[in-house]
């Protein structure tokens, strides 16, 4: 089968399968992970630390997943190796009683998971940028996937009686699943070099990738106190049982869903820029309010700023890396644009914020993490720069689709 006729099948529900299958896993990760290093004896700080190491390895070890798919004869196969292993790695935990030995799979776990997300993107954009699609409308099918999980997690949950090990078999067939769904989306190629292609480290030159790289920083630092300490925030502070707490993380991504039905829209109309400023502001909102109003309706409530603390966040920041970096890059400048902001954000915020809620509590925490979101809002609307929804003439689109 020739490129042109794999570009004119139509693969849309198999990507829409797939990002709904992948971010399931995510449905485990984000709500429970830290509760289950809380039941193996882990205080706040080594709760801090655990999640820092998972940064840290966001930010060395998928830039490299990246290169290597770009430079695959099939881009599929480093992301199947990547969630095979973070299955893999998972399970490790479950054998784990002490903080050293967390830590150690800790490594492993962060250097094959971290790097399904942003892989997932570079190859969703392969095919739904020449093929004309939105990739925000296929992008919602992960949040839906992620609902989803939350939801069914609550059975198992609530089944037996709070006991955190059954995230264990849950995120093997979610893993399962995920890469299942991935073997039905088309054989895309990379350059098919041998030689990894180190060059996509140049973009970190160009001024207006640079301020996008570090006001994006700063903000995932601020929001890495929500994923790091929210769960443990509503269980101490409110008595939320684990098993309700996966609601409070649906309800934020039903909203967030729902936004990604305009998030297309929105950027042709305001840009790239504009998107990402609204979104590093209602990051700001959501921690201020978690330091304000120490009232579980209104934390609930107010979990609906997800639209903007992920969903704005996130397709605007993936949408500007796409634009500004060449094809040949896409994947590789994913995968260095999340280990930077995300991975090495976050991993930053989970760490300081693991010793300032063992010192001086939930509100200061928030409130520091509000305070440095609402900074890097107001440096990136004077300084940032959007990018252009269009690809330069002499660079095409497309991508080899390898014969299937």
């Amino acid at each position: 089968m020739s490129a042109p006729d794999t570009f004119d099948k139509d693969y849309l529900w198999g990507f829409r399968r797939y990002q709904f299958l992948s971010f399931m896993m995510l449905g485990i990760v984000n709500p429970l992970l830290m509760p289950f290093f809380q039941s193996r004896g882990m205080d706040k700080a080594q709760v801090g630390w655990l999640m820092a190491v998972l940064g840290l390895t966001a930010l060395v070890v998928p830039p490299v997943w990246g290169l290597a798919s770009d430079s695959a004869r099939d881009r599929r196969i480093p992301l199947l190796a990547a969630i095979v292993g973070a299955a893999a790695a998972f399970l490790g935990f479950f054998l784990c009683h002490s903080f050293l030995a967390l830590l150690g799979v800790m490594l492993l776990f962060g250097a094959t998971f971290k790097a399904i997300i942003p892989l997932g993107i570079g190859l969703t954009f392969a095919w739904a940028e020449p093929a004309g699609r939105d990739y925000s409308r296929i992008r919602m099918f992960g949040s839906a996937g992620y609902v989803v999980a939350l939801l069914l997690m609550w059975a198992p949950l609530h089944l037996w009686r709070d006991r955190i090990q059954v995230v264990f078999p849950c995120f093997l067939v979610f893993a399962a699943a995920a890469a299942a769904g991935l073997l039905f989306l088309p054989k895309i190629a990379g350059t098919g070099h041998r030689r990894l292609d180190w060059h996509a480290l140049k973009l970190l030159g160009r001024p207006a990738f640079a301020v996008t790289v570090a006001c994006t920083f700063v903000a995932q630092a601020a929001i890495g106190a929500h994923y790091t300490f929210f769960s443990q925030y509503v269980e101490d502070v409110f008595g939320i049982a684990k098993r309700y707490i996966v609601f409070f993380w649906a309800f934020g991504s039903v909203v967030e869903t729902a936004m990604y039905t305009q998030l297309g829209r929105l950027l042709r109309r305001f840009g790239t820029k504009w998107v990402l400023t609204a979104g590093m502001a209602g990051i700001a909102l959501r921690l201020g309010i978690y330091a304000l109003v120490p009232s579980w309706p209104v934390i609930f409530l107010v979990q609906g700023f997800h639209a903007l603390t992920f969903g704005a966040v996130h397709a605007s920041t993936v949408t500007f890396v796409n634009y500004a970096a060449p094809t040949r890059w896409r994947q590789s400048a994913q995968t260095l644009f999340e280990g930077i902001t995300i991975g090495l954000g976050m991993s930053l915020g989970a760490l300081a914020g693991g010793y300032i809620a063992r010192q001086w509590g939930y509100p200061t925490l928030f409130g520091c993490a509000s305070a440095a979101a609402a900074l890097a809002c107001v440096v990136y609307a004077v300084f940032g720069r959007p990018a252009s929804l269009a690809r330069e003439p002499e660079e095409s689109p497309g991508e080899g689709l390898a014969e299937q």
